[in-house]
């Protein structure tokens, strides 16, 4: 056991991505033993014969592991405890995987040349790997010490390594895995001086039954100095190299120092970047967040020319970098935004414009903002709780030369710029997961809304809501006495529940009761043309939210034409079918309204049909039109002036006519020019044909 563990270990870290760092790592395409029973590797003149050589599916880590090839490095392990840790160290026994799949293809150099002598690996996908084991819930600390690390680490090896399959490319460049059980593999090339890659590099995994092409970029050495600004050479810096061979630009960074300045990298055109005083906290995002950068360089690698050396000058960078520290840790919810406004020499701190100035970034609590290759200047520097949230606590900094340090500390929240709002269940408990909505309606019927407002929460259960920017002068100014306010709380199981407002309200309660379940079934609609293209949405009576069902789903009837939603508060709605083209570019959801029905939901479940009506086509002829005139059909109700507010826009084609599809039965009203003088007609659907000729006033 001590032997085989000594073997296996020791080439743990590359081998298998485990990152076992107490190990010296040998070349990746060495070490690996054949299944028992498999054919060894062939010499060098035996694989030149080899068609399509096929995969050897690694031994189990508990058998006795075979002889390295000839030529193979051995890595002694010479620490006397680690030998001793190995020789006790026992893992649970996982036989290798067995299967009739097949994974294919060959690998070709950027000249479409077969490469032979390359090592192929498959690892098999570990399903498993991403859950998680209920019994480590509440455990004590795990020990500390090398025995435990060996042990995980060890049999972390041993099931990936029974999951682990290899193969050489043989003549042209072809290669076949053989004997995998069917399912899904990564697979990785390695050759000697060549960056591998899949050609098709959308591809990360591969599933059994399919041919996979590789292409061979070869790698050329290029020598990489950096210098600071005064001549001399940093003790380490990071080199940011930009490749499009994919076509796509990518980057990758390497680390650079003085005794190791030479990148090795794929042939090509790539652009290098040097970087130094890396912040490690800065936004990981953010992938040049530095305090020295140099100018980018463009570089041509050409297989088998030695590149000439590039020197990179890092120059200092000039901004503003800081912490953003939270003095009170009683309200969570949205991440926090800094925001940057340049300002003019004697301007003072406009807070509208803070609040809403860019450029902008997102922050964590406790974490850390950059705003760089700033001109030198005075800023002033916002932070606000929510995105579209009040300034709730400001810094104003100048900016020179260099990254000048601004940390901005928030003050507790201050109840006075938000809304304060409670939530309560059928039970009367502060409910959470509550998504707000806010709606404002001014005495000209204008109205504008926000939702999916997540809010923050207090220790309390209470909700910080902002008012939206479109409503705030209004809500707070008191401006127009006649403007009216709502608020809207939402609730995945609860429903959705409307309070008014008025002018400065500071709090507010939301209470919940039982929900209503609705089922609506739509008759006519099964085996009819209208598959697909009708939908059902229930709105609240006297306005508000149009509810969809199931969150984030959408309007559109099942082809059993039964429609469900499951948490509606109880009240007063109007269920609408809609239906949308028959071709044509569809919306989100269909928006012509061919029936409503108007009901009252009680708690619990509720249930209705409506029955999808006989639909018509209009065909109208405009005298005298030109092509592209535009013809306006709305629909009329009796007593009301609009109807359901349905209107439809068509142009005309060059002999006047144009087409209105999908009416229900009713009066419509058409207005368009006619010659030189628009008017409006009143029809009856269904009519047929019309010809166009304006009603006498």
């Amino acid at each position: 056991m001590a032997r085989l563990l000594l073997g296996m270990l020791a080439g743990l870290a590359l081998g298998l991505g485990v990152g076992f760092a107490l190990f010296s790592a040998q070349p990746i395409h060495q070490g690996l033993a054949p299944r028992a029973g498999a054919v060894q590797a062939a010499s060098p003149s035996q694989q030149a014969s080899l068609e399509t050589p096929t995969a050897q599916a690694p031994e189990s880590g508990l058998r006795e592991v075979a002889p390295a090839r000839p030529g193979a490095s051995q890595v002694p392990v010479t620490d006397a405890r680690l030998q001793a840790v190995l020789a006790r160290t026992e893992t649970t026994a996982v036989e290798p995987l067995e299967g009739a799949g097949e994974i294919w293809g060959e690998v070709k150099d950027l000249d479409r040349a077969g490469l032979e002598g390359v090592v192929l690996r498959a690892q098999a996908s570990d399903a498993d790997a991403a859950l998680s084991s209920a019994a480590t819930v509440g455990q004590s600390p795990p020990e500390l010490s090398l025995e435990n690390a060996v042990r995980e680490a060890a049999q972390r090896y041993v099931e990936r390594r029974a999951g682990l399959f290899e193969t050489r490319s043989g003549a042209g460049g072809r290669f076949r895995f053989e004997g995998l059980p069917e399912g899904q593999y990564r697979l990785r090339a390695y050759k000697r001086d060549y960056v591998i890659e899949m050609r098709s590099r959308n591809r990360w995994m591969v599933s059994t039954g399919a041919e996979v092409d590789f292409v061979a970029t070869p790698v050329s050495s290029l020598p990489v100095q950096v210098a600071l600004p005064d001549g001399t050479q940093p003790e380490r810096a990071v080199i940011l190299c930009t490749d499009d061979r994919s076509g796509d630009e990518r980057k990758q960074r390497y680390a650079w120092s003085p005794t190791d300045a030479v990148l090795r990298l794929p042939a090509g055109d790539v652009e290098l970047m040097a970087l130094a005083g890396v912040f490690s906290s800065a936004a990981p995002w953010n992938e040049d967040a530095a305090a020295m950068r140099s100018q980018s360089v463009q570089v041509e690698l050409v297989p088998g020319a030695p590149p000439a050396p590039v020197e990179l000058q890092l120059e200092a960078r000039t901004g503003v970098r800081g912490l953003v520290v939270f003095s009170d840790d009683q309200v969570g919810g949205s991440p926090a935004s800094v925001r940057l406004l340049a300002l003019a020499d004697g301007e003072t701190v406009d807070l509208g414009s803070l609040a809403n100035a860019e450029p902008s970034a997102w922050i964590g609590r406790g974490s850390e903002y950059t705003f760089l290759d700033l001109a030198p200047g005075r800023y002033a520097l916002g932070v606000t709780r929510t995105w579209s949230g009040p300034v709730a606590a400001q810094r104003v900094v100048d900016v020179g030369s260099g990254i000048t340090r601004c940390d901005i500390v928030v003050p507790p929240i201050d109840p006075e710029d938000y809304l304060v709002v409670r939530v309560y269940g059928n039970d009367s408990e502060p409910l959470s997961g509550v998504r707000f909505g806010f709606r404002h309606e001014d005495s000209g019927g204008r109205s504008s809304s926000s939702s999916g407002m997540s809010g923050m929460r207090g220790e309390d259960g209470s909700y910080y809501v902002t008012v939206p920017d479109s409503a705030r002068e209004a809500y707070y100014g008191g401006l127009g006495g006649d403007d009216s306010f709502s608020l809207r709380a939402i609730h995945e199981k609860h429903g959705e529940k409307s309070v008014p407002l008025t002018h400065g309200q500071t709090e507010a309660v939301v209470r919940f009761s039982v929900p209503a379940q609705l089922e609506v079934t739509v008759t006519g609609y099964v085996g009819s043309i209208y598959l697909g293209r009708v939908a059902l949405v229930a709105t609240r009576d006297g306005g508000g939210r149009n509810y969809f069902g199931a969150r984030g789903g959408r309007p559109l009837l099942g082809p059993d034409g039964v429609k469900r939603f499951d948490a509606l508060e109880p009240g007063s709605y109007v269920l609408s079918l809609l239906v949308g083209p028959a071709s044509g570019p569809r919306r989100s959801y269909p928006s012509n309204t061919v029936a409503t029905l108007a009901v009252q939901l009680r708690a619990g479940e509720n249930a209705f049909q409506m029955a999808l009506p006989p639909l018509y086509t209009l065909d109208v002829v405009v005298p005298g039109a030109k092509q592209g005139n535009s013809v306006r059909l709305s629909r009329q109700v009796e007593g009301e002036g609009r109807g359901w507010g349905n209107s439809w826009n068509q142009r005309c084609d060059a002999e006047g006519r144009v087409q209105f599809e999908d009416l229900p039965a009713g009066s419509f009203s058409i207005n368009t020019r006619a010659g030189e003088k628009r008017g409006s007609m009143r029809v009856e659907v269904p009519s047929g044909t019309i010809l166009f000729e304006p009603d006498q006033e």
